[in-house]
C-alpha cells in the first residue's frame, strides 16, 4: 500500500513542479493551460495498457529508478525561474537547498539540471537579468561541488556501502555501441506503432520547437546586439533555453558515457521523454493565449480521453482489482516467509535486484539484504 501511495504521489509532484513552473513563467497560463498539459502524463499509463509495453509505464511510478534525479531538477528548475523572475534570498536558498540535495542523492541531478541551466549564460546580455543569472549559476555550482565532496566523505567513512558505478562512467570506447542499442530499442517502439513511439516522436516534435523558437530568438539578439538596441529576454526563453539543453543531456548522457547496453538503460535517459512530452504544453501557452480558445480546446481532449479510457476499460478482457493489487503476494516470497516463520530468521541476503522486492512483499516484515558477486565472495 505504501507503495502505491508513494508512486501516485511522484506522478502527482511531477505535474503540479512542471505546473508550477509554467506558471512561474507567466500570469496568462491558466488552468486549461495545466490540464491540457497534465492530460499528456497520460501516454505513459497508456503505454502498458495499449500497446502492453510496461517498460514506459513502469519506470513513472516505480519508486526506485531515478525519478529523483527528475523531480528534483523540476523543483530546481522552479526555483531558478523565480530567482530569475523576480531577486529573493528566501529562492536562492531554497535552490541551494534543492541543488545539494539532488546532487548528492544521485548524479544523474548533474546533466538533468545543472549542465542544462549554463544555456541560461544568455541571459548576461540582458543588463536587467544578469545579476540574477549570475547568482543563479554561482549558487548551483557551488551546491553541487560541496553535495559531491559531503558524499565522497560520507562514502570514504565507510558507514554506508555503494556499488560502484565506474563501468558505466566514461567508458568512450562502446559509445557506438551504445548508440546503435538506443536505435533500435526506438526505432523498433515507433516501427510497431507502440504509445512509446509516440512518446518518442513527440519528444523529437518537442525539441525541434524548441530548436526554432531558440533560433528565432538567437537572431533577435544578434539583431539587437549590431543595432545597439537593447537586449530583453522574457521567462519564456529561460524556460526554452533550459529544455532546448535538457532533452539531448538526458537523452545522451548514457551514450556518452558508453553505458547504454541494453534497453533496460532506459531508465537512465526517460526523464528526458516525461519532459518533452510536457514541453508540448509549454507551446500551448506561448501559441495558444485565448482563455476561450484553449478551454474549448482542453474540454474537447479531456472528452476524448476519457471516451477512448472508457471504450479501453470496456474492451479490456481482464479484470484487475484494487484489491489484487494490495494483496499481490507471489509464490517465492510466500516461501521466503514460511521459511522465516519456522527459523524464526529475520535477515536474509539476495541478488541485487530481487532484494527490494523481496523485502517490500515480505507480509513477515523480513528484511533481505542487496549482495552482488565480487570475486568468489557476496558483498553488500
Amino acid at each position: 500500500m505504501a507503495c502505491l501511495v508513494f508512486s501516485l504521489t511522484q506522478v502527482v509532484l511531477i505535474a503540479l513542479l512542471f505546473n508550477a513552473a509554467l506558471c512561474a513563467i507567466s500570469k496568462e497560463v491558466t488552468f486549461y493551460h495545466l490540464a491540457l498539459t497534465n492530460l499528456l502524463i497520460l501516454l505513459f499509463p497508456l503505454s502498458a495498457l495499449v500497446s502492453g509495453d510496461f517498460i514506459f509505464t513502469f519506470y513513472l511510478y516505480s519508486v526506485s529508478y531515478h525519478t529523483g534525479a527528475f523531480i528534483m531538477a523540476l523543483m530546481s528548475l522552479l526555483f531558478a525561474l523565480r530567482e530569475l523572475r523576480a531577486h529573493s534570498r528566501r529562492n536562492l536558498w531554497l535552490l541551494a537547498v534543492a541543488v545539494f540535495l539532488g546532487a548528492f542523492n544521485d548524479k544523474l541531478f548533474i546533466p538533468s539540471f545543472v549542465f542544462p541551466l549554463f544555456a541560461l549564460l544568455l541571459f548576461f546580455l540582458v543588463d536587467d537579468k544578469k545579476i540574477q543569472a549570475r547568482r543563479i549559476l554561482v549558487v548551483t555550482v557551488l551546491s553541487t561541488i560541496l553535495a559531491l565532496a559531503v558524499f565522497s566523505i560520507v562514502k570514504g567513512l565507510g558507514y554506508i556501502k555503494i556499488i560502484g558505478t565506474d563501468w558505466k562512467m566514461f567508458n568512450f570506447s562502446n559509445i557506438i555501441p551504445s548508440f546503435e542499442v538506443m536505435f533500435r530499442q526506438y526505432s523498433g517502439y515507433i516501427k510497431n506503432g507502440a504509445v512509446s513511439g509516440v512518446v518518442i516522436i513527440l519528444t523529437a516534435l518537442a525539441f525541434m520547437l524548441l530548436s526554432t523558437y531558440i533560433a528565432a530568438v538567437l537572431m533577435r539578439v544578434y539583431r539587437n546586439r549590431k543595432l545597439g538596441v537593447k537586449v530583453r529576454l522574457s521567462l519564456y526563453e529561460a524556460f526554452a533555453l533550459f529544455a532546448w539543453g535538457f532533452l539531448p543531456m538526458v537523452i545522451f548522457t548514457p551514450i556518452i558515457n558508453g553505458s547504454y547496453v541494453s534497453p533496460a538503460i532506459l531508465r537512465f535517459n526517460i526523464h528526458a521523454h516525461y519532459f518533452g512530452v510536457l514541453t508540448l504544453g509549454f507551446f500551448l501557452v506561448v501559441y495558444v493565449r485565448s482563455r476561450r480558445r484553449v478551454a474549448l480546446l482542453s474540454g474537447f481532449c479531456i472528452a476524448v480521453s476519457f471516451a477512448g479510457l472508457a471504450a479501453l476499460y470496456s474492451s479490456s478482457k481482464e479484470v484487475v482489482s484494487l484489491g489484487g493489487l494490495l494483496n499481490y503476494y507471489p509464490e517465492r516470497v510466500k516461501c521466503i516467509d514460511s521459511f522465516a516463520s519456522e527459523t524464526r530468521v529475520k535477515y536474509g541476503i539476495a541478488a541485487y535486484w530481487d532484494a527490494k522486492l523481496s523485502t517490500m512483499l515480505s507480509k513477515r516484515r523480513g528484511k533481505a539484504l542487496p549482495c552482488v558477486p565480487q570475486s568468489k565472495n557476496m558483498v553488500p
